[in-house]
């Protein structure tokens, strides 16, 4: 009610005309009755926009609702910000993992190898580090089986490093940061592939580890057999 009082008071000085302006003024306050009554009827809240927006953004619109809550999955976020991210990622995988050239060889190692050297936290701080990369490609849209393919990518090289002394060996060749960097790359340039070409290696991968289990219990079965035979 006091929405129609306010609404009253706007359009009553501009009908204290002649007859056909007070009509006028009268046929708009019936409307804005009208939509009011609808309005709580329906027990929808009443949408006072603006009337370019309002010519185009009906009752039943469900637009405006689309924005807070999306109806679609995110989409890859392609514009004059990715070559920054890419910039970024692509120093960060470099520091990490290829920085520094061992003299003497072919192998170049980063800050990753060095922390991984901290006993207990390093992996850790390492693979923490490592998952800026990931976050940048999440919020560029990049597919969810290309996230978890990055995340596996830091999860072995954080089995990796607990090993003592040969996890460190280990971890210099396998360079997580790096094939995240580029996998994002190849995601942003052909996404469809990308997502194709990771859910085949999670699936291989999967049926690898089920076969290894399964053969290790099928090696344990026997080996308990063989024993009790003799």
């Amino acid at each position: 009610m006091p929405q129609l009082y306010k609404t009253v008071r706007l359009v009553s000085p501009k009908v204290s005309g002649n007859g056909q302006g007070r009509q006028i003024g009268t046929l708009a306050i019936l409307a804005t009755l009208a939509t009011l009554t609808t309005c709580a009827a329906a027990r929808r809240p009443v949408r006072f926009l603006p009337s370019p927006i309002a010519g185009r953004i009906g009752p039943e619109d469900s637009s405006l609702d689309d924005v807070i809550k999306p109806s679609q999955p995110p989409t890859l976020v392609t514009g004059p910000n990715t070559a920054d991210h890419l910039t970024v990622v692509r120093a960060l995988a470099r520091v990490m993992d290829t920085a520094f050239h061992i003299p003497g060889t072919n192998v170049r190692v980063g800050l990753d190898s060095i922390i991984g050297l901290i006993p207990g936290i390093g992996d850790a701080i390492g693979s923490l580090i490592g998952s800026y990369i990931v976050l940048v490609a999440a919020r560029l849209g990049v597919s969810r089986v290309v996230l978890w393919r990055m995340m596996l990518n830091l999860g072995i090289d954080t089995v990796i490093g607990v090993i003592p002394i040969v996890g460190d060996a280990l971890d210099v060749a396998w360079k997580a940061n790096a094939m995240n960097a580029k996998l994002l790359e190849r995601a942003l340039a052909e996404p469809r592939a990308t997502s194709r070409a990771s859910t085949w290696m999670l699936v291989g991968l999967a049926l690898g580890l089920v076969a290894i289990i399964a053969g290790g219990i099928v090696l344990g079965v026997w080996l308990v057999g063989l024993a009790r035979g003799h």
